[in-house]
């Protein structure tokens, strides 16, 4: 997700962003004067998603591998959460508290997108990543939150679980709980994405991965609320369907 402006190009920068407005990372891509100093900058700002809640915001959720100020995140992508404002005056989206942005870098005190927040979504050195927001109507009080957690084994490889939180009218995570219990282990999971069908109140969700040499799509039912929200025991693995079979 950059958040950098295109300016004219900078001595030793032609063709790269010179990043006029400060987003989710503390720096813009091309500055270099704390490149080498660990933690001065964060690596990536990716994955996002995004909804409108019934307070009006647009929510933001994404996936960074390093907190703002902080030396790197042994536990790899974390998800974040941002907002915007409508701002009606001016017809457009913008920050909590927007600034002033100016043409240098180094002074602008301008902010696209409002400070972002660390989402408690799991454990030690677990990673989470590749968020994804069911939003069944505009007018729902309640939306889901979907990511994949990954738990290191050992040995270079992980465990991935398709996880998933209620969100509250403001947009906030409430809780964390697996979709799917006992997955399998030898199964890779990634890009998850998700349907609500109101005629049976089932939310659906979908990924793709699996073992080795052996990637497919896959989806997973599940009972649900009027807003979509899963309820009731999750399913073990032997609900995840392989697309193909």
């Amino acid at each position: 997700m950059p958040d950098w402006s295109i300016a004219s190009p900078v001595a030793g920068r032609t063709g790269l962003f010179s990043g006029l407005v400060p987003g989710f990372d503390p720096y813009p891509l091309s500055e270099t004067s704390n490149f080498l100093t660990p933690g001065a900058r964060a690596s990536s700002s990716i994955q996002p998603t995004a909804y409108r809640g019934p307070d009006g915001a647009l929510h933001v959720y994404f996936a960074r591998s390093l907190a703002p100020g902080a030396n790197p995140d042994a536990r790899g992508l974390q998800l974040y959460h941002s907002h915007l404002t409508w701002n009606a005056a001016l017809g457009a989206w913008q920050s909590a508290s927007p600034g002033a942005p100016v043409n240098d870098p180094t002074a602008s005190a301008g902010q696209w997108f409002s400070s972002p927040t660390l989402l408690t979504t799991g454990a030690g050195q677990e990673a989470n990543s590749a968020p994804f927001v069911l939003n069944t109507s505009p007018a729902s009080t309640r939306s889901t939150l979907f990511w994949m957690n990954s738990r290191p084994t050992g040995g270079g490889s992980s465990v991935d679980t398709l996880a998933y939180s209620a969100l509250d009218a403001n947009g906030n995570p409430v809780g964390a709980l697996p979709f799917v219990v006992n997955p399998d282990p030898s199964l890779r999971r990634f890009g998850v994405r998700a349907f609500f069908e109101p005629a049976t109140q089932t939310t659906v969700a979908l990924y793709y991965g699996g073992p080795a040499g052996r990637w497919g799509l896959y989806y997973v039912p599940r009972g649900a609320d009027a807003q979509g929200v899963p309820v009731g025991a999750a399913p073990n693995a032997a609900s995840e369907r392989n697309v193909e079979r």
